[in-house]
């Protein structure tokens, strides 16, 4: 006897077992691309962020100055032994045969008591006479003041006057007084610092002479601005003149009573 057959028994099988392999399918299809991608991902390079790294500053060095030597106050003692009561040295004026030369006491306005040094000294062949004295400071370790008188005669106005005014720090001022023009002169030159030239002696020439004029609406005072542009010369000055008869005058009057106090004390 055979034994019966179930109608739907062998389909139901098949059809589990189909079921059971899509499952398993479609399970290592979802793990492959799933790990495909996270591997593809990692083997893809990315696109990091990389902190730019500057150039360091370059600060310069500092070049260690000299420290600046502060003089130490002398004391009373050592101030009174350094000060001088009379001129240590004269100046060296040769302008023609000395007459007569020296030291000499002065009282300057202010009834300041000093020494000054005077020399007259005679041109032999014009026979004029020019006298010359300067004053020092307080120390009499500098000259401040000089003043030069051309053509002079003892007991006559004084015509002219040329005062020399000096600086610690700085060019030294010439002033001129003069009676017949009635003008004061002033003359003021400035040093250079020398040194090669960067310039062909043609161009040299022609920076020399930068020079400015000036006056004010009268006419009575003028003024002279020469620059040197190359700084190799010493024609850069400032030129100063006033036209004023009576302060002309007055200035010649107070210099003459400076020189006959030096007639009335100097060595005949």
């Amino acid at each position: 006897m055979r034994a019966p057959e179930h109608r739907y028994g062998t389909n139901n099988l098949i059809l589990y077992i189909a079921l059971v392999v899509l499952a398993v399918v479609a399970v290592g299809a979802i793990v492959y691309v799933v790990v495909g991608r996270g591997s593809s991902e990692d083997a893809e390079p990315k696109n990091i962020a990389v902190p730019t790294i500057a150039a360091p500053i370059v600060i310069p060095t500092a070049i260690p100055l000299p420290a600046t030597p502060v003089p130490e106050p002398a004391s009373e003692d050592e101030a009174s032994k350094n000060k001088k009561d009379e001129p240590q040295f004269a100046p060296d004026i040769q302008i023609g045969e000395v007459l007569s030369q020296g030291f000499v006491g002065m009282n300057l306005p202010g009834n300041y008591a000093t020494k000054a040094w005077y020399t007259f000294q005679i041109d032999t062949t014009t026979r004029d006479i020019t006298v010359y004295f300067a004053v020092y400071d307080s120390d009499y370790a500098n000259i401040v003041r000089t003043v030069q008188i051309d053509q002079y005669t003892e007991g006559e106005e004084i015509s002219n006057a040329q005062l020399g005014i000096f600086y610690d720090e700085g060019p030294a001022r010439t002033v001129q007084f003069n009676r017949a023009e009635g003008t004061i002169t002033m003359t003021q030159n400035y040093a250079q610092p020398f040194g090669p030239s960067l310039f062909s002696p043609d161009l040299r020439v022609a920076l020399v002479n930068q020079r400015m004029s000036m006056q004010d609406a009268s006419a009575n005072i003028a003024t002279e601005l020469q620059l040197d542009l190359t700084g190799l010369s010493d024609s850069e000055l400032i030129l100063f003149k006033h036209t004023t008869p009576d302060v002309v005058k007055r200035t010649l009057s107070e210099i003459q009573s400076l020189l006959k106090q030096i007639e009335d004390n100097r060595v005949k």
